[in-house]
């Protein structure tokens, strides 16, 4: 984790405080998710899947406990960085338009053909990381 002269431990706290800024203050939280769900997004076009539905389900569930919050959590345990995700995403790997653009089923390839699980958990990784 250590990055342009930062030791790996203040790297993993600064981003533990950025989520904890993300989950006090709605307004950093949409600077945060939005963070997120540019990389996510760039693998739903990659791959042919809706991104504006998967967009709006993670902003809708980043709503749904009545305050807008981030969709990621970290900490800090026993020395090791610990994040999580969880939103609702809905993807495919076969039909649609995925069979209409040879891009699609490149991409799918360079992934190892994953199923629509794998798929998901991939581009969640993503936002994730």
């Amino acid at each position: 984790m250590a990055w342009k002269g930062a030791t790996g431990q203040s790297v993993a706290e600064k981003i533990v405080e950025a989520y904890q800024f993300a989950d006090s203050d709605q307004y950093r939280a949409t600077t945060h998710n939005k963070g997120i769900m540019n990389g996510i997004d760039a693998v739903a076009v990659a791959t042919g899947q809706d991104w504006r539905a998967i967009e709006s389900a993670a902003h809708s569930y980043a709503s749904i406990g009545g305050r807008y919050s981030p969709l990621t959590k970290y900490h800090i345990e026993n020395g090791v960085l610990h994040g999580s995700i969880e939103m609702p995403i809905s993807v495919g790997t076969k039909g649609g338009a995925i069979k209409s653009n040879p891009s699609y089923s490149n991409t799918l390839k360079i992934l190892g053909y994953p199923n629509a699980v794998d798929l998901a958990q991939i581009m969640l990784s993503v936002g994730l990381s």
